[in-house]
């Protein structure tokens, strides 16, 4: 190359590199053309023939490839030129719609289509009512007349249809036909691809919209027919999951089935849904329902009814404890019960209430309801409370007056279980929470009923001399002293009665347990001791005074016992039992029969 030769040398190299770069990049054009003229130049004497092969060659592929191209696109059938549609005359279609469709066929060919069959394939829920033209279609096909050249025509189908809505449902129509001369069909096809809105089965749930996690809430549901043909044998499955399950008495737990509905006819059934949800991070859950028709023997699902509920968990963190953390308690001692509530749920708690179940036994009721702003009924002492909204916090206390005599067994410990009740927003059922207090002991107590008898209840004579009393004359008592201890055992029981200076000790005693009566002559006093007390157990202790009535005494009715005092250890509470009592005369309000003969000294 004449440019290599030019610039590939020094002095370009040292003037103008860039041209001699060039040149070196050229260079192995250059020296193939040195080596094609040493070795093959004046060498082609045999040119003339190779141009002629080449170009025949050349011919031969280009004839193949034309004639191969005729091979795979000659077409010997007319159905180029045969056209064929579906219109329907609903534009917006539901699953049980009469519809109408319309198959028009032309022939633009110049042959005549001999024996033609047109062929409709519909959907498996089709019910045909009419066909047009009628005598000549049996069994989904029309058997047509010739069509001639540069002719229309049509047929047309009616009926109802019935499918899976918002799914395509393809509707075929295939027209077979014969060239004049040959035994061979051919075939046109056309689809029409219709997708059909809703269904005239309208399935409506009516119920509440939020539910616990744990619920059993009444749930209707209605089925109604919006179309203009009866319906037969209508199913609709109920959902049934380890989360929800649908229950009734008349229907079971499977489905709801409809033997026939009418037009315009809807039925109603009433159900109960049971929840138990165990995700606590499910926020609502889905119940679908999915209609189902039988149509030409066959199953067909209807529009599917999605119906959410929203889950609301309601929670508390609620405690209840005794004031100043006590862990016993005597009788008619007030103690305090101290509830804390925190709404850590995510709804409000409307109009909640604390229910305590309380009894008599134990608890003073007539005092629990002055000391308390709250209702007794049915053995349930109820306190309203002001709403408490999501992280709100609420303290409640509540006074419990414990009973004079307390009773319920032996060694009684004691706690409450207040309810909290409270109405949700939108939901039928409440949301209740059971808070435990701790137990504390409950002491025991005693009973001390004493009296002064002439006479027994049954008309035994105690006493001696004459009722009623007279001055300077000797009349004689009886003490009686009855015990009964409460729920726990008592030890170091001691009581002491103190005599006035007029009255005599006769030295007569009874007791029914424990030491005999001591009598102190110094200070006119008496005193019994005994060990113990077992719970629920009673003493008596009885012992004869007498009285010589003086001129002052008379018209009055002079103390026989006074300052009358009792006390001993609880055991179960390690606490001390005392009951006194004032004094006795002779009016003897316990001796009926004692009362008719005189209580004033004569």
């Amino acid at each position: 190359m004449q440019f290599f030769t030019e610039h590939f040398n020094t002095h370009h190299l040292l003037h103008h590199p860039h041209k001699w770069f060039l040149a070196l990049l050229v260079s192995p054009i250059h020296f193939a053309e040195i080596h094609y003229e040493k070795k093959y130049h004046l060498n082609f004497v045999h040119a003339k023939k190779l141009f002629v092969f080449d170009i025949t060659l050349l011919l031969l592929a280009i004839t193949l490839f034309i004639s191969t191209i005729f091979w795979f696109t000659y077409d010997p059938t007319i159905t180029k030129l045969v056209y064929l549609n579906i219109k329907t005359t609903n534009s917006r279609v539901a699953s049980g719609n009469y519809v109408e469709y319309t198959i028009n066929y032309k022939n633009e060919n110049p042959l005549p289509l001999i024996s033609p069959i047109l062929a409709i394939n519909l959907p498996n829920g089709f019910i045909l009512d009419q066909a047009i033209p009628a005598d000549k279609f049996q069994n989904n096909f029309f058997t047509l007349d010739n069509i001639m050249p540069k002719t229309t025509g049509s047929v047309t189908i009616k009926g109802w249809i019935y499918a899976i809505p918002e799914q395509d449902n393809h509707i075929t129509a295939t027209l077979a036909f014969k060239q004049s001369g040959k035994e061979k069909y051919e075939e046109k096809s056309t689809l029409l691809i219709k997708t059909l809105r809703g269904s005239v089965l309208n399935t409506k749930i009516e119920s509440q919209k939020i539910i616990l996690p744990n619920d059993n809430i009444p749930i209707k549901i209605i089925i109604k027919n919006t179309g203009e043909k009866t319906l037969n044998n209508i199913t609709i499955p109920l959902p049934n999951s380890s989360e929800i399950k649908f229950v009734s008495k008349d229907l079971g737990q499977t489905n709801i089935t409809i033997n026939e509905l009418k037009p315009n006819e809807e039925q109603v059934f009433f159900l109960n849904l049971i929840t138990n949800i165990s995700d606590n991070n499910k926020k609502n859950i889905d119940l679908n329902l999915t209609p189902q028709l039988e149509i030409n023997r066959t199953k067909i699902n209807q529009t599917t009814l999605t119906y959410r509920l929203d889950i609301a968990r309601p929670k508390t963190n609620s405690t209840a404890v005794w004031q100043n953390n006590i862990e016993k308690a005597k009788p008619n001692e007030t103690v305090q019960l101290k509830i804390n509530l925190k709404n850590t749920g995510n709804i409000n708690l409307i109009n909640p209430k604390i229910e305590l179940p309380i009894t008599g036994s134990i608890v003073n009721v007539e005092q629990l309801k002055n000391l308390n702003n709250g209702t007794y009924k049915n053995q349930i002492f109820t306190i309203p409370l002001d709403n408490l909204e999501i992280n709100s916090t609420k303290e409640l206390i509540i006074n419990i007056p414990i009973n004079n005599f307390p009773q319920g067994g032996n060694d009684l410990l004691f706690s409450l279980s207040p309810r909290l009740n409270s109405s949700l927003n939108n939901i039928t059922n409440n949301y209740s929470e059971i808070i435990e207090s701790p137990a504390i002991k409950i002491g025991t107590n005693l009973l001390l009923n004493p009296e002064i008898r002439y006479f027994t209840n049954e008309g035994d004579q105690l006493g001696r001399g004459p009722l009623p009393p007279q001055v300077n004359k000797e009349t004689k008592y009886w003490a009686v002293i009855n015990l009964t201890n409460g729920t726990s055992k008592l030890s170091n029981v001691n009581l002491s009665v103190q005599l006035p200076n007029y009255i005599v000790w006769t030295g007569k005693t009874s007791v029914t347990n424990g030491s005999d009566i001591r009598y102190n002559a110094k200070n006119n006093t008496a005193s019994w001791v005994s060990n113990s007390l077992s719970a629920h157990e009673n003493a008596g202790i009885y012992f004869e005074l007498a009285l010589t009535p003086t001129t002052e005494m008379r018209g009055s009715s002079p103390i026989l016992v006074q300052n009358i005092a009792i006390n001993g250890l609880d055991s179960y509470i390690n606490e001390t039992v005392s009951q006194k009592y004032g004094s006795l005369d002779i009016t003897i309000p316990d001796d009926k029969i004692g009362q008719t003969k005189g209580i004033k000294v004569e």
